[in-house]
């Protein structure tokens, strides 16, 4: 099994959704292409995470995150489940 898994859709509002879900360790997000086209690094995106630090039920401090980055400064958290909403 995978330890990083991307679901993605496109919304009715025309932006792009990518859902993310990671059961290892941090990981950086060098680049992103959808649809034949790269967002570039300076892009703005909306992203909204919630980690642990393990994948237990019980006993796992939570974090949450809800803002905006710059695509090229994305890391997607260990234990993690992070939405991205593309320009």
């Amino acid at each position: 099994m995978e330890v990083v898994k991307v679901l993605a859709c496109a919304g009715p509002d025309g932006k792009k959704y990518l859902c993310v879900l990671n059961r290892g360790p941090a990981v950086a997000l060098c680049g992103i292409t959808v649809d034949d086209k790269t967002i570039p690094p300076d892009a703005s995106v909306h992203i909204k995470s919630v980690s642990g630090d393990s994948l237990s039920a019980t006993g796992a401090s939570l974090k949450t995150f809800a803002g905006n980055k710059a695509m090229g400064s994305v890391f997607i958290e260990p234990f993690s489940v992070t939405t991205l909403i593309l320009p």
